[in-house]
C-alpha cells in the first residue's frame, strides 16, 4: 500500500492540467491506500513496541504524525509559489513515509 499511495502523491503532480478524471481517479486510489496506511503502521507498532511501551509508543507515532502534518500544511503553499504545483506534491511522498514508518 505504502508503493502505491506514494506513486498516486508524485503522479498527481505530474497530471497537473491533464483531463480531470484522471487527477481524480488518481487522488482516489492516493486517498484510499494513505488511509490504509495509517492502520497498518498502528499495528505494526503496537505488534514490535515492548509491551510495557506500547501506549508510550502509539501516542509518540500520533504526535509526530500530527507535528508533521501541521508543518506539510503549513509548507506547501511556500513550495506551490516556488515551485509549481507540478513538483509541491511530489515533496508529500517521503512525508507520507516518515509520518506513517
Amino acid at each position: 500500500m505504502i508503493t502505491i499511495s506514494g506513486t498516486c502523491d508524485v503522479l498527481i503532480g505530474l497530471l497537473f492540467g491533464s483531463p480531470v478524471w484522471l487527477v481524480l481517479l488518481i487522488g482516489l486510489v492516493w486517498g484510499f491506500t494513505i488511509i490504509a496506511d495509517s492502520a497498518q503502521f498502528s499495528t505494526i507498532t503496537t505488534e514490535l513496541a515492548d509491551q510495557a511501551y506500547v501506549g508510550t509508543a502509539v501516542t509518540l507515532q500520533l504526535a509526530l504524525g500530527f507535528a508533521l502534518t501541521i508543518v506539510t500544511i503549513w509548507l506547501v503553499p511556500v513550495l506551490e509559489e516556488a515551485f509549481g504545483w507540478r513538483w509541491t506534491f511530489a515533496f508529500l511522498a517521503p512525508e507520507t513515509k516518515v509520518r506513517n514508518p
